[in-house]
């Protein structure tokens, strides 16, 4: 107390309460993070650490009402990387999620789209490739054709029925990306719905879509902006305003657009018939290899290539020549696990060899 040590006098008149009123205000400091803490430290999951996986949004997809006993409630996936769109439809189980069929924007080039694999109209033609397939290899494609003709408009397949066996349904699943307005998630979404599968959803979150400004209003959908979107208008609109201020960005910037032969009117005509080949044959065709040339100044698409059948008479040769091992079809190292002996042996060596150069050192400052 400041009072006890220098005296009660040596605080003015004016500013005893004060100085009172201040120290006994003040808060004992106390470790919040000591070792009580630590030994109750609950560590998160690894995809939570890691950012990848948001778990409280997973267990709300994955919740299923304990009447339905074992049925599967499949989800719906959209992730994007810096070259492509992956969609999957999952299932989880106790041993983990079981991919039920998949669908790549690497595939697009082996349809006929070719450029812009990453973009919303990428997005919505690897949603309804994905549908397409699912479809197919549960024999429904044909009952389920969802919509045709892009137009844009909402369409719910469960309100279109016609066959005994109920749509396909599933769970739009986005990781951890934030649902933004126009997201090019949602046009993955549109795909798998037009594409014929049952994906619960509203028009809130797509191209077009307009809030009411005051209470009593009716939101509106734009149909035809977001058609805009699947067809890559907006691309093409981005190009000629591009082309009208700085061609030699332009050319720079859509060079491999132009090395395709591709402008506003073919864009859209190359997407139409992509959605049209999809409808077709949904099958798995293969990958569409990107191969860096030239110390990975230049990227070149190659076709896919297909693994050949192995016959019944191919047998697995392996040899191995110290950490060297030989196959069929190359050569790989692998180091020569040791026994508890060898690995003590080993121990034993290094310490005598770090007491040998310590020795040797000591006898070098008594020689100076």
């Amino acid at each position: 107390d400041i009072r006890s040590h220098f005296g009660s006098s040596c605080v003015a008149p004016h500013c005893r309460g004060l100085a009172g009123r201040h120290l006994r205000a003040m808060p004992l400091v106390k470790t919040q993070k000591n070792r009580a803490y630590y030994k109750r430290f609950q560590v998160k999951p690894r995809r939570r650490r890691e950012g990848k996986t948001d778990y409280k949004a997973r267990l709300n997809m994955l919740r299923q009402d304990k009447n339905k006993y074992a049925t599967p409630k499949h989800r719906f996936a959209v992730r994007f990387t810096n070259s492509q769109v992956v969609c999957q439809i999952s299932r989880p189980t106790m041993q983990g999620d079981i991919i039920e069929c998949m669908a790549s924007s690497a595939e697009l080039p082996l349809l006929g789209c070719r450029v812009g694999l990453k973009n919303y109209a990428a997005a919505y033609c690897t949603g309804l490739l994905l549908a397409r397939r699912m479809l197919k290899s549960l024999n429904m494609d044909k009952t389920y054709k969802g919509v045709e003709e892009v137009d844009g408009e909402e369409f719910h397949v469960e309100e279109d029925e016609e066959g005994d066996r109920k749509p396909f349904k599933c769970v739009l699943d986005v990781g951890i990306r934030r649902t933004t307005l126009g997201n090019r998630v949602f046009g993955a979404l549109k795909g798998a719905v037009d594409g014929g599968l049952h994906v619960p959803h509203s028009v809130k979150k797509f191209p077009g879509f307009t809030k009411s400004e005051g209470k009593g209003q009716d939101d509106k959908y734009d149909a035809e902006a977001h058609k805009e979107k699947i067809i890559a208008g907006h691309v093409c609109d981005y190009m000629e305003a591009m082309k009208e201020n700085d061609e030699e960005k332009y050319k720079r910037h859509f060079s491999k657009y132009l090395d395709a032969g591709l402008d506003g009117d073919a864009l859209e005509d190359m997407l139409l018939a992509t959605h049209k080949a999809i409808r077709a044959d949904p099958t798995f065709r293969g990958l569409a290899r990107l191969t860096k040339k030239d110390g990975g100044k230049k990227r070149k698409l190659l076709p896919a290539t297909k693994v050949a059948a192995k016959s019944s008479s191919y047998k697995a040769k392996n040899t191995r020549n110290g950490q060297v091992i030989t196959t069929n079809s190359g050569t790989y190292t692998r180091p020569i696990k040791l026994s508890l002996a060898q690995r003590k042996d080993r121990v034993a060596q290094k310490w005598e060899a770090f007491r040998s150069k310590i020795a040797a050192a000591q006898v070098d400052e008594d020689d100076e």
